[in-house]
């Protein structure tokens, strides 16, 4: 019995340990504490703006996060979101010297070790599906604008007399159509002052239609929404048009910085362990990538981290550009195979 317990709980945890592989925390917070709303893949997550949150129970690696924050005063932050399952990663998002938003990873720590939930932090379970209807896309109209609604109302009046006793009976009916949309009112009326026996009595039946036609003209601009949003399209590699493996690539500003923590590090395999934090939690392109794999003093570096990060270059189609980070054939031969084997 014992041992059939044990092996119960055995294949329990493991199946939990399973699970827990398969999901991912995210920390966002503000530096000075400005209350944001956090948006994932185009899902707000959080209703209420906040300066701390935590989002569990992601399952997936990259997201597209969009910061909206509550002050209108600041720019909106655009960015790509890497987390690693079984994993918590903590980002804080700060202001930099131009006033841009951008992203600093501070942490990552296995799920099982993440630290209790602080006072001021929300903590959301991650969910695709809005909790409320939000239309993002605007649509603006910047030219005269004539608007014609019209009204048709048709009314049927039906009187029927009876056979002399004093009574009669009254249907009305009404059709009317507003800018396209029908709508139907049927209505009867009855006076017959006791026993009604219809007999040959006549009948007047009388139809009326009354239409009418509103006509707006306006030469305003017309933001049909209210929110008018400008989206261009951004172009982050110039003249490519292969694979892509990721979202958005880190901007100059950003990776300069990344480039300089990693070549910081005097030991290689705390080089290592930089490099591999950067590159999972941001997305490169195949030039930077290469820059990286330079900072590695020996051969087998830099095949091991061009190895890792191509998963996570933007520019798949160009990570040729790689080779010429290596002195020897051979390891431009172990690179290709391992890209050919995803």
């Amino acid at each position: 019995m014992m041992k059939n317990f044990t092996l119960l709980l055995s294949a329990f945890m493991l199946t939990v340990t399973s699970l827990a592989q398969n999901k991912a925390n995210v920390v966002l917070f503000t530096e000075h504490g400005e209350k944001f709303s956090a948006i994932l893949n185009g899902i707000k997550q959080n209703d209420a703006p906040q300066a701390n949150v935590r989002i569990t129970d992601l399952n997936a690696e990259f997201y597209k996060l969009k910061v909206e924050f509550e002050d209108s005063s600041l720019p909106t932050m655009n960015k790509s979101l890497a987390v690693a399952f079984g994993q918590e990663t903590t980002v804080m998002l700060k202001q930099n010297k131009k006033g841009v938003f951008v992203m600093r990873m501070l942490s990552q720590s296995p799920l099982e070790e993440a630290p209790a939930p602080a006072s001021n932090q929300e903590v959301i379970a991650y969910h695709e599906t809005p909790t409320e209807t939000v239309e993002e896309t605007a649509t603006e109209v910047s030219s005269d604008v004539t608007v014609h609604e019209t009204t048709t109302v048709t009314t049927t009046t039906t009187t029927e007399s009876t056979d002399g006793t004093g009574g009669n009976s009254e249907n009305v009916s009404m059709d009317v159509n507003v800018g396209g949309v029908n709508f139907s009112v049927d209505a009867s009326a009855s006076d017959n002052g006791g026993s009604v026996s219809m007999g040959s009595g006549g009948s007047t039946t009388t139809t009326t239609t009354h239409t009418t036609t509103t006509t707006t003209h306006t030469s305003a601009d017309l933001d049909v929404d209210g929110d008018v949003d400008v989206t261009e399209e951004v172009v982050y590699v110039e003249g490519y048009n292969g694979e892509v493996g990721c979202a958005a690539p880190m901007n100059d500003s950003e990776f300069g910085s990344a480039k300089k923590s990693v070549g910081s590090k005097t030991f290689s395999d705390s080089k290592m362990t930089v490099a591999k934090q950067v590159t999972r939690a941001n997305c490169l392109t195949a030039k930077q990538v290469k820059e990286i794999t330079m900072l590695f003093d020996f051969e087998s570096d830099r095949l091991d981290y061009a190895k890792y990060a191509y998963d996570y270059t933007y520019d798949k189609g160009n990570y040729y550009k790689v080779n010429d980070a290596f002195d020897f054939e051979s390891s431009i031969e172990e690179l290709n195979e391992h890209i050919e084997s995803r």
